[in-house]
């Protein structure tokens, strides 16, 4: 399926798309499958809720489709299934002691962030009071989200300092760069019409200061910057880019993470302006 989204020109057929989904009910079985997870958990993993949304980022970053995962609920669907409260509980994180915490961490920064921010960008005005209302249902997850980045030794909260927090991933960057691109959008938006767009709680300042240091402590982010998964571990052993040894990065981990961070800076700063 990723192959055939590549395909050039795939745009095009987005409504045939949409009609094959809907012909063999494919969002209400992903969905079905992300809310019986916590039920299907292999020794308290679940896997297949991490799988099913996955399935669903994949289409959705067609924008039609987007719209169309948006139309049936999905937003209302992530919030509410079991697995929720799962995902609020303040032991989530990427560095878990358990699988469970471990894969819901996965499942909020590598599918449900990036599906809010692909609906959002389809729909915008219309859809953003929701995905705000979606992230402030999950406050630990977002704060969390900001203190893993907290420079050493400036921990602002206990939660912080009892963290692994001085450990930087690449999941964990890519997590806080859809973070700031969708609290920007909102932010946008909600100038227009802050009645129905709520608030979102994250601090953006806070964040934007880390990431100027961990930018320019680039001997300490190499050494604090921990691969999770045979993948990134292979990126933490091969050369980068001739671009990022110019910006002097030793890994093609390393580049990637430095390109996530400048990003979130560019980001947060113009947000902040």
């Amino acid at each position: 399926m990723q192959a055939c989204l590549c395909i050039p020109g795939i745009n095009q057929s987005q409504t045939q798309i949409v009609n094959i989904m809907a012909a063999h009910d494919a969002v209400h079985v992903a969905v079905s499958l992300y809310s019986w997870s916590d039920k299907l958990a292999e020794k308290g993993d679940p896997v297949y809720g991490e799988l099913s949304l996955l399935f669903l980022l994949e289409l959705s970053a067609l924008p039609v489709v987007a719209e169309q995962l948006a139309c049936d609920g999905l937003l209302n669907h992530i919030t509410s299934a079991n697995l929720a409260t799962y995902l609020s509980r303040p032991n989530v994180s990427p560095f878990a002691e358990t699988v469970g915490p471990q894969r819901c961490y996965s499942i909020w920064a590598k599918a449900i962030v990036p599906l809010l921010l692909n609906v959002l960008s389809a729909l915008g005005q219309t859809i953003a009071p929701e995905v705000a209302l979606v992230l402030d249902q999950f406050p630990s997850l977002m704060a969390s989200s900001v203190e893993r980045f907290e420079a050493p030794g400036a921990s602002r909260t206990q939660a912080a300092r009892n963290s692994r927090s001085s450990f930087i991933t690449s999941l964990s960057t890519s997590e806080i760069h859809s973070l700031a691109l969708i609290t920007r959008i909102l932010s946008a938006l909600r100038a227009n019409n802050a009645r129905d767009i709520p608030e979102v709680q994250w601090d953006s300042a806070g964040l934007l200061e880390n990431v100027e240091f961990w930018l320019g402590s680039r001997k300490l982010l190499r050494e604090r910057l921990v691969p999770l998964g045979p993948r990134e571990a292979e990126w933490k052993g091969m050369k980068p880019s001739d671009a990022g040894k110019a910006r002097g990065c030793e890994s093609q981990l390393e580049e990637k993470v430095v390109n996530q961070l400048e990003e979130v800076r560019m980001v947060l700063s113009e947000g902040l302006e």
